[in-house]
């Protein structure tokens, strides 16, 4: 598919990179506009966006710049992580769907330097397990996260790719799922428009979970701690572009 076909339209205006380490109240999602996209240029603290993790990281790993005509947040793979963050209190019902636009260079790693994160509370069972380990960043306050990825292979495209646990358990018991919204690298170099059904995924992660309950704590991006890169050392680093975040009903 020639690559005009796959570019969404993205009517957002750029901003953010200095974020104040001070979270910012729950918001509820605008349901008339999708949310802006993320970059590196001034405090965003305003439309309820916040940074978890280094600051600093996100000052030397963003970049926003119009990329092939789109506006869009370029993050490099490094050290350390951080994570980008919109706090909300919708139900899980109510704002379902979430979609971004995608462009992935990444010959030289196998993992790309973004994942998309959705952290939920409130549909837990009460003997279900306890909410997820603290990360290098540490998130908001969640019970059960969604990691949204793009793996190796794109032959796992639309599955629940967990990590294999130390202690085999479960997979429904566990408090972070990690689905494959796309892969492999024949599909790299090229943008690509998602959208994703939040609460289809929920109920698949967690089907014992009172989906009713859950509401939508906190999503935003994720870029994990990578100090070392494989494959050739003097390759650039893995670069992921992001653009059209929104979530909506």
């Amino acid at each position: 598919m020639p690559l005009a076909a796959k570019r969404p339209f993205l009517a957002v205006v750029l901003g953010i990179a200095a974020v104040s380490a001070c979270a910012p109240a729950p918001q509820p999602p605008d349901h008339t506009a999708r949310f802006k996209v993320l970059g590196a240029v001034a405090s965003y603290d305003r439309e309820g966006w916040s940074i978890a993790g280094s600051d600093a990281a996100v000052a030397a790993r963003t970049m926003a710049l119009p990329f092939e005509g789109v506006p869009a947040l370029r993050l490099r793979a490094g050290s350390p992580g951080f994570a980008i963050v919109r706090r909300t209190h919708t139900k899980l019902l109510v704002t379902p769907f979430l979609s971004w636009s995608w462009f992935l260079d990444y010959q030289a790693t196998v993992e790309p330097p973004l994942r998309l994160i959705v952290g939920f509370r409130g549909g837990r069972r009460q003997d279900g397990p306890p909410a997820p380990a603290p990360t290098e960043v540490g998130l908001p306050e969640h019970d059960r996260r969604l990691e949204l990825v793009w793996t190796e292979s794109a032959l796992q495209r639309g599955s629940l790719v967990d990590s294999v646990a130390a202690t085999p358990v479960d997979a429904r018991d566990r408090a972070v799922r990690r689905y494959a919204v796309r892969g492999g690298r024949e599909n790299a170099i090229t943008w690509w428009l998602e959208t994703i059904d939040l609460a289809t995924l929920y109920a698949k992660a967690w089907p014992s979970d009172d989906q009713r309950a859950a509401q939508i704590a906190f999503y935003g991006l994720w870029s994990p701690d990578t100090p070392g890169r494989q494959g050739d050392g003097n390759a650039p680093p893995a670069t992921a572009f992001l653009s059209g975040f929104a979530l909506s009903r």
